[in-house]
Formats: structure tokens, sequence, C-alpha cells
């Protein structure tokens, strides 16, 4: 009989005594790997698998602050028939237009000693006597002489430039064309016989929008080793109670991580998405891909207010929330919610912490000293440092601003890449949104899903969540491959819509 020298390939270690032991020293390791029954661990997640997989979002403060089940809280969920979305708002009624050409390029002092210059408009709206100014520089004003003549490419008017000094000319820069020019409240003298322009020229402006749905899809697949990791969920309410007359549902680990993940990327989905159009094509299906426009694409077509965050004060944001608010918004309505991250918070408290500490009024010991433990033995009392947590502040004659947390503008997962030189935060947690400055009655931030584009289903081979489908034993899942396998499905098509993107602010 020949022995086998070849190292059995069942062997996965190999430990010998004298590798282990030199003279008579003998440490913990040699009597922990001399000892196969030993374990040097102790499992302490035994019985609380569910709060792991609870915390299997990349963002664990977000999985509890998630978009979508705001959403749902505030009825702002929808359900549409269609993948397109339009919707119509009333203009102003303040007609505009563009200019076309200069027709004194090289005047250097267009408009002085009151002189008329020639400037050609894209349309024919105003008659002798308006006042009308470039949008840029609404300061800057001319005086429509006479009636526009058209030349086929546009509108010749006659302008001269409204001020007392003779002296005084136009910056060139300003006749430049695609500027565009609105007109003004129109005043003349009783021996005036011009009348101006209505202001409802044409009847009242519709400006329609429209933006798509997104897709959002996913897929994992289950052997029929990971079959058997079973867990079973309970229902529980607001306050951490059971709820009665609702059966437990049993979950595979695998399943119930897939849905905590999907409902993570979702929300990045529906915050940072982008409106490709019909540039993308599907690699599984070869059809287009539907991406709908975010939150962030419809924030960044409204207003934005820039501010130096080494130079941070509350007169700052006063003014420019005065610029916003003023001759636009209705006093009961000057109510500002700003959707702000850690960062950005942290600058509006120590702004309001600093103007505070001006004021010439008492302070109360309890906001900033409460009880507190001391050191052991110390016969001095213990105290906690704290102070008042600032969220918002008045302004004058009207108009309340609030500040709230937005968790997605602090996730380190997505934004982790570009962070803040001396903080360390992404640098998104310095951003800040307002849905509404005030100008609209409704909610402007909607969610919409289509009808019927929910889809949650299972492709089963010789596996199902039910085990496997033998002898009938399928429990009403149909075998459609022979893998033993089988994949969990997961589509939604949906997406976000700011009614007017004009009321929203991005700090």
């Amino acid at each position: 009989m020949a022995f086998n020298l070849i190292p059995s390939q069942f062997e996965i270690s190999k430990y010998n005594a004298k590798d282990m032991m030199w003279a008579n020293y003998t440490d913990q390791n040699v009597l922990f790997k001399m000892n196969p029954n030993y374990k040097p661990w102790q499992d302490l997640t035994a019985g609380k698998v569910l709060e792991y997989v609870a915390s299997a979002s990349p963002n664990i403060y977000a999985k509890n602050n998630s978009m979508i089940d705001s959403f749902a809280k505030t009825n702002r969920t929808e359900y549409v028939d269609t993948d397109w979305l339009r919707w119509s708002l009333k203009g102003t009624n303040n007609i505009k237009c563009y200019a076309v050409e200069n027709l004194e390029p090289n005047n250097p002092t267009p408009g002085i000693a009151h002189s008329e210059i020639e400037h050609k408009f894209s349309h024919n709206l105003w008659v002798s006597g308006t006042v009308i100014y470039p949008e840029c520089a609404p300061s800057v004003e001319f005086i429509v002489n006479g009636e526009a003549v058209a030349d086929g490419t546009g509108y010749i008017y006659a302008l001269q430039l409204k001020t007392k000094n003779e002296f005084e000319f136009v910056n060139p820069e300003l006749l430049e064309s695609n500027i565009t020019w609105a007109a003004r409240g129109h005043n003349f003298s009783e021996a005036s016989n011009e009348y101006g322009p209505s202001p409802i020229k044409g009847g009242p402006s519709i400006i329609t929008f429209q933006s798509q749905l997104g897709s959002f899809s996913a897929s994992h697949e289950v052997t029929d080793d990971a079959v058997h990791q079973m867990m079973r969920i309970r229902g529980k309410d607001n306050q951490g109670n059971y709820i009665p007359n609702v059966p437990d549902q049993i979950f595979h680990f695998e399943e119930a991580e897939f849905r905590m993940k999907n409902k993570y990327m979702r929300d990045q989905s529906l915050f940072w998405g982008r409106d490709a159009g019909y540039n993308l094509i599907d690699p599984t299906t070869g059809y287009h891909r539907k991406t709908g426009a975010g939150m962030l694409q419809f924030y960044e077509d409204g207003n934005l207010l820039e501010y130096d965050e080494t130079n941070f004060t509350v007169d700052f944001l006063r003014e420019q929330f005065r610029s916003y608010l003023y001759g636009k918004v209705e006093p009961n309505n000057a109510n500002i919610k700003v959707k702000a991250g850690i960062a950005l918070l942290g600058l509006v408290q120590k702004a309001l912490s600093k103007e505070y500490a001006m004021r010439p009024v008492e302070k109360m010991h309890d906001n900033y000293a409460r009880p507190g433990a001391s050191f052991p033995g110390s016969k001095q009392k213990g105290l906690h440092l704290t102070e008042p947590q600032f969220m918002g502040f008045d302004l004058y004659p009207y108009g309340v601003i609030e500040f709230e947390h937005f968790p997605i503008l602090d996730d380190v997962e997505m934004n982790g890449g570009l962070v803040h030189p001396d903080s360390g935060l992404p640098l998104t947690s310095y951003w800040g949104f307002v849905d509404d400055i005030g100008i609209g009655m409704g909610a402007n931030l909607k969610h919409y899903i289509k009808k019927g584009s929910e889809y949650y289903n299972y492709i089963c081979g010789a596996y199902s969540p039910a085990g496997s489908i033998s002898h009938g034993n399928g429990r009403g899942f149909v075998s459609s491959h022979s893998r033993r396998s089988y994949k969990i499905i997961y589509s939604i098509i949906e997406g976000v819509m700011l009614m007017d993107s004009k009321r929203t602010l991005f700090l």
C-alpha cells in the first residue's frame, strides 16, 4: 500500500506545537489554537438581526427621515396616469421683449444732451411716451418718442434718456443685443395727447411648463442557501406599541435589506435626478431610460442667494430676504421655511446667538446652565453648560424666517468626496432651500407616482421565497428557470415637481 503524501484538499489550517512553544513558554494564543472547542469571541448580534437590517441604509439618519415618507404624511403624493406632466401658470402681464441690435454701435456717449438714439427690439409693444428700461439696470430709463418702424428683422424705436442732467449718457454695454427690456408706469403732462399702452395688452399671459417622471428599478437574486435565513417582522405604531390584529410578516434577511436600500436610493433619485430626455439607453432592455428632473434641478431654475460663510450675519439674511419678500408677498403669507444642512444651521445658530448677546436683555440662567453630574467625592455642584437653539427670526415690519434640517444634504455617502477644507463636512451641508417664498397659496413641491407602475415581484427558479418548488408545494410560486435561486424585482415610475421654480430660493 502506497501512502498519499499530498496534503488533503479539505485542509484549511495546520498547527504544530513546536511552532507555538519555545522551551517552557506558552501564551494565550497557543492555548486558543490548541483547543479547537474554545471560542475566544462572543456573538453580540444574537437576537438583534432586525435592528441591523433597519440600519442597512448607507445614511442611517436618513432612514428615519425619508422624503418619500414625508411626502405621504403631508398629503403631497399624488397618482397620475402618464409619464409626462404639464402645468400652466398665469403671467404677470408685464410684457417684455429683448433688444435685437444697437443701431449706433460706434457712439461712445449715447443719449447725451437728451439726444435721441435708435434701437431695434424683437416686438412692437410700446407707443410714444412709454417709459422703458433694461432689466439688468432698472434705474436707467428711456422715453419712447414716436411709433415703431418695422424693417423685417425687428422694430426700430427712437429713445430718449430720462434724466435732468444734459451731460449724462448711458453705458453702451446696456444697448447690446439679447438684453431683456420692460415698460414702466407712464406719466404724461397735460399737453400730451399720448396715453401709453395697456398693461394687459393682448390679454393675460399663460406660461406652460413640462417635466417627466423617472423610472427607478432594482433587482436582487437570492440563492437556495440564503433562502433559509428567515426573519419575522411585527408592525408597531408611532408610540412603539404593537399594532393589534395585524399578522406577523416573514421576510428573508436579504429581502428586508433590499427594501430599505430601495427607499434610500429612491430618495437620492428624487433629489439629485437629472432629466436627460431620450439620450440614455437602458442596457438591460435596449430601450430608452426615463430620467426625471430631481428637486435640485428645479431649485437651480429658481432664485439664487449667495452668502459668505466667513462673514455670515443676521443683517445680511434680513436684507436678502426683504428683497425677495417686500412688494411680492402678502404679509400673512410671509412665513418662510428654509431646509438646510447641518453646516448652514450652525452658521445661523452662531449669527443669531451673536445678535442675541448684543441685545440689552436679561439672560435667564436656566437657558445656559442646567443641573448635571459632578465628580465623585467632590463638594462642588455639578452643572451642564448649554445654550438656546435659535432656529429662526422675525423680519420688520412683517415676515418670519424659520430653519429646519434637511438630512439628504449631509449624506456623506453621496457627498463625501467634496468636503469643506476646515470643517470636513460635505459642501452640500452649507446649502439651503426654500420651496416657496410666499407668493403662492398652495403646496409648491409635490411628489407624483404613475398609477400601477409600482411593481414588486419574484422570478423563481427551483427555489422561491417559500422554499423549493417541487411536487406541487410551490405555494403559488411558479418556476421559470432551472437555477437554484429566485430574483426579486422592484420598479416604480415617479418624480417630483415644483409648480413655480421662481418661488424657490437656493442658498
